[in-house]
């Protein structure tokens, strides 16, 4: 379902649903605006968008039990809409974070179910960046951690 989605008002709205819901308090979760007060508008599916943000962390949340800082940032770049979930957790090896650059299924190249269950949940937000004509990229997080960046086309 297309309709025109304010898009730091969705940010907005998975981060309080997510905290509502309780997050362990090991975690801390951080969102910036990076033109903050400029209006983002793009052309998308407002529940799948909500689950690809949601996706991405509650996967930071699940696969690092000890804690760690979730931070999110939005913002614009060459007419796209920007949207940055990173974490300071134990990250991916190097053939898993390839295998998602490539799009590729990384359930093979895991040994357990919950790391499987991890590919699937990235593998969903794959699908969703893909349905909007976007792009993403999984990069190692320095000095560990995880990075996802999503550009998605604005209208």
């Amino acid at each position: 379902h297309i309709q025109s989605i304010d898009v730091v008002e969705l940010a907005r709205q998975v981060i309080s649903k997510i905290l509502n819901d309780g997050i362990p308090e090991q975690f801390e979760m951080e969102f910036y605006e990076k033109q903050p007060g400029r209006n983002i508008q793009l052309s998308g599916d407002n529940l799948l968008l909500q689950r690809m943000l949601e996706n991405l962390i509650r996967n930071s949340i699940v696969h690092n039990p000890s804690g760690c800082t979730i931070k999110f940032s939005i913002g614009i770049h060459d007419n796209s809409c920007v949207f940055v979930v990173s974490d300071n957790g134990h990250g991916m090896s190097e053939p898993q974070l390839s295998a998602l650059n490539s799009n590729e299924d990384i359930s093979s190249s895991q040994n357990s179910e919950d790391d499987t269950e991890h590919g699937l949940g990235l593998k969903i937000v794959s699908q969703i960046v893909k349905a909007h004509q976007g792009s993403i990229q999984f990069v190692e997080t320095i000095p560990h951690g995880l990075t996802v960046k999503i550009l998605l086309p604005m209208k």
